[in-house]
């Protein structure tokens, strides 16, 4: 009884084995078809040049005519936020416009004295992954970060005092 048992187990093996290998051979077309729609999308949507557009922006305590002016109606929905909630007026002091290639810096000096720099470290269709950092007039480092924004979104980055307030800026960036 012994010899039947080891003949037994084989069988049971060998037609697992079976059932896996046409599984396999089944599955292997549709993979092989899925993956080959996967892939050009994914190296299409790689993204290698950007632009960044640094907005600067002063927030005042000070009443104006409108609290948010035409030139800075792309930001109306947060500067109507509660977070900007203290401040009575807004005014667009300079923008400034950055150029960037995949994982070279680009850098600028604002009419304030804030230095900016930006790297594209990738992206696809949806979000940008950029590098950014923020210096002071007076050089303090004020951000260095990585992030991932929106395709043509904007990110709000406060930047210190001002004599007439205090100064913010939003960056919006898109492919380019």
């Amino acid at each position: 009884m012994s010899h039947a048992q080891p003949k037994a187990q084989p069988k049971a093996l060998s037609k697992n084995r079976l059932l896996s290998a046409g599984l396999a051979l089944g599955l292997a077309p549709a993979l092989a078809f899925g993956g080959s729609m996967l892939l050009p999308s994914v190296a299409d949507a790689a993204v290698d040049k950007a632009n960044c557009r640094v907005n600067s922006v002063l927030a005042s305590k000070e009443e104006a005519k409108e609290r948010v002016p035409a030139d800075l109606s792309f930001l109306r929905e947060q500067l109507e936020n509660d977070r900007f909630a203290a401040y009575k007026s807004f005014r667009l002091l300079e923008k400034k416009d950055f150029r960037l290639t995949l994982d070279k810096e680009s850098k600028g000096k604002l009419k304030s004295g804030h230095e900016f720099g930006f790297r594209l470290l990738g992206g696809d269709d949806k979000k940008l992954s950029i590098h950014a950092s923020l210096h002071s007039k007076g050089g303090s480092k004020l951000l260095d970060t990585d992030y991932k924004i929106e395709n043509n979104g904007i990110m709000i980055v406060g930047g210190g005092k001002h004599p007439d307030g205090k100064i913010i800026f939003a960056i919006q960036c898109k492919k380019g």
